[in-house]
């Protein structure tokens, strides 16, 4: 019997899955596009990147990274 990850993978494979992940692509290159969107992702990058400059965020970000990771920051990032 097929484990769901084999399930899931063959489903990725399929045109149907393709189609999809097609449609949902381009609806989002639509969104982006609108002058009034792109507006409003800019001020929500511009608010992450305030969140993350914060030492008391660049330490709980970098807990939570290391929590994921399992691994300290590799040297140079």
């Amino acid at each position: 019997m097929a484990s769901l990850f084999d399930k899931a993978a063959a489903f990725a494979r399929s045109p149907k899955a393709q189609q999809a992940v097609n449609q949902a692509v381009t609806k989002g290159k639509q969104f982006a596009a609108k002058p009034e969107n792109k507006q409003k992702i800019d001020k929500a990058v511009a608010k992450g990147k305030e969140f993350a400059a914060k030492p008391e965020n660049k330490q709980k970000i970098e807990q939570v990274r290391k929590k994921l990771t399992g691994k300290d920051r590799p040297t140079g990032a």
